[in-house]
């Protein structure tokens, strides 16, 4: 168990803990991430969605793999797309690790039939390859919730 909250919530960590304490290897553990963990790989140059967890998938009312080769901006509302797309240039220009939205922000989502789901946010930067990303973890919350 970890004693700093900080290595508790770190996923690499995580990931190690479960390969050594449940003796998994590194495919179990990639199905496990995938299985549980609600996520969204965005090219950062196009804003197209590249990799999404079944969780994600699901929440916005899709079918796994179905939102790969969207834009991210297809899962915003459109009454808040240009606001959505103007935070996204700033990000792509300025990528740091940080949860979106401010205090007393709600943050919702459009799922595939129209409906709005109020959501939490964090982004990481990710490259690779060349290229450059941002993993989003998305978690879907309970109607009325305040993220």
């Amino acid at each position: 168990m970890a004693s700093d909250p900080q290595q508790a919530l770190d996923p690499v960590a995580a990931a190690r803990a479960a390969q050594g304490l449940l003796g998994l290897d590194r495919e179990d553990v990639e199905a496990v991430v995938v299985a549980c963990v609600p996520y969204l790989v965005v090219e950062l140059d196009t804003g197209t969605i590249v990799m999404t967890s079944p969780l994600t998938s699901r929440a916005f009312g899709y079918v796994p793999g179905e939102l790969v080769g969207r834009s991210v901006h297809d899962l915003v509302p459109e009454r808040l797309r240009a606001q959505h797309r103007g935070h996204f240039a700033g990000f792509a220009n300025n990528p740091a690790d940080r949860p979106m939205g401010t205090i007393g922000m709600k943050l919702v989502g459009l799922r595939r039939d129209g409906s709005e789901i109020p959501v939490q946010i964090g982004l990481v930067p990710w490259a690779w390859g060349g290229r450059r990303f941002v993993v989003a973890t998305v978690l879907p919350l309970p109607a009325g919730a305040a993220p």
